[in-house]
């Protein structure tokens, strides 16, 4: 069992952890955020300078991929990068209003209606009998339907 003492934890506003769990984020970007928070928050800090050694070291994954995943936090707006010549300083954008949050996560009244990706589900176009499914790859497939097959 994994000994753990109460008085280390990092300290995250509730309403910024709400919003947290409202938005949908692949795995290896969590681990990012995570790791941001731990490394800023934890320490008591608001930035904090770090190297993608150490985002590697702590997630696991690849730097190829913690910069990847680095890219898409700094696309969305949920944190800032500050970057200088020889090192890179991250900020967690506390203000969750201003993150770009894709269209794969719809947003209602600060409450999710549906966790739909749009990459995975396809549109349904219905015309008179017949509903034109369009798929990922932009392929049509025409599907009629009769009173039976309701």
């Amino acid at each position: 069992m994994a000994n753990v003492q109460p008085d280390e934890y990092t300290r995250i506003s509730n309403v910024l952890l709400d919003a947290l769990c409202k938005t949908h984020l692949s795995g290896t970007v969590r681990q990012i955020l995570d790791t941001i928070f731990r490394k800023t928050y934890g320490w008591h800090k608001k930035t904090d300078r770090i190297s993608l050694s150490q985002f590697s070291e702590c997630t696991g994954l690849t730097r190829r991929n913690c910069l990847r995943s680095i890219n898409k936090l700094e696309k969305m707006n949920m944190i800032i990068v500050d970057r200088h010549k020889n090192y890179s300083e991250y900020t967690i954008q506390k203000d969750f209003d201003l993150w770009k949050i894709p269209s794969s996560v719809v947003k209602t009244d600060n409450t999710l209606k549906d966790q739909v990706l749009s990459k995975r589900v396809p549109s349904v176009v219905k015309t008179d009998n017949r509903s034109v499914v369009k798929t990922d790859n932009n392929k049509r497939k025409e599907i009629y339907i009769t009173k039976e097959s309701k």
